[in-house]
């Protein structure tokens, strides 16, 4: 009998390691489909393809009218009536910020720099939003606030030039 239960033991134990073989395989191979070592911080975030994340736009609607409605209005630097949108033109033509229209140097920068400012002023919170005004193709920044958070917000439109190029004017609101 001493041999029938010393074979019985080595099969149990033998049965037990493989269960735990296969525990630790099995919570492996869901690590590997949900993605938990992603985000638990063990492995880069991009390593694992199967992590995909979302970033619901806030507001885009308002945005997307704040930046129309800064296209319209007029310069508050300039002697003359300049609208936003004949600076910009001129900007993408130029191709910097410091600009000669209608017989004026503008910097466009600072111009839409104030703006920008106040149209993009948080109400709710007292404090202004954080944005970058740039061209996109040649790439050429037009104005930035301070420190940009990681998490911005596109808002772009396209310009006709006068030589019937399009521009690619982007604002992105954080």
């Amino acid at each position: 009998m001493k041999g029938v239960t010393l074979f019985a033991d080595l099969f149990l134990l033998v049965i037990l390691m493989v269960e735990i073989i296969l525990m630790v395989g099995i919570i492996w191979i869901f690590q590997l489909i949900y993605g938990v070592e992603s985000q638990m911080g063990i492995t880069d975030y991009f390593d694992n393809p199967r992590q995909v994340s979302l970033n619901i736009l806030y507001k885009p609607t308002k945005y997307e009218s704040t930046f129309l409605s800064f296209l319209e209005l007029d310069c508050r630097r300039c002697s003359q009536k300049i609208s936003m949108k004949e600076i910009m033109n001129a900007v993408a033509i130029q191709g910097r910020t410091d600009i000669e229209l209608y017989g004026e140097s503008i910097d466009a920068s600072l111009a839409s720099g104030e703006l920008l400012g106040d149209l993009l002023e948080n109400k709710e919170r007292e404090q202004k939003l954080d944005y970058l005004l740039k061209i996109r193709d040649p790439e050429l920044i037009i104005s930035k606030t301070d420190d940009l958070p990681q998490q911005l917000q596109k808002v772009s439109t396209n310009i006709p030039l006068l030589n019937g190029e399009i521009v690619d004017l982007e604002l992105y609101v954080g």
